[in-house]
């Protein structure tokens, strides 16, 4: 996630932070914010989907045994 923030659409957001914090500080809260706000949410939702897979395929196995 740091690397995200070092290199935002070509932008040091993170020196860019520590340079001018008062400037900057609200910028970077919120782009932290959601970078582990999708960072997380994907997270799950990949979670989620494999889990539904391994309870799917464990089915077809109980079924054929």
């Amino acid at each position: 996630m740091v690397e995200e923030w070092r290199n935002y659409n070509g932008v040091n957001m993170l020196k860019k932070y520590y340079d001018n914090q008062k400037k900057y500080g609200f910028t970077f809260q919120v782009l932290t914010y959601l970078s582990y706000l999708l960072f997380f949410f994907f997270t799950y939702f990949e979670t989620v989907y494999l889990l539904s897979i391994c309870h799917h395929q464990a089915l077809i196995i109980f079924y054929f045994i």
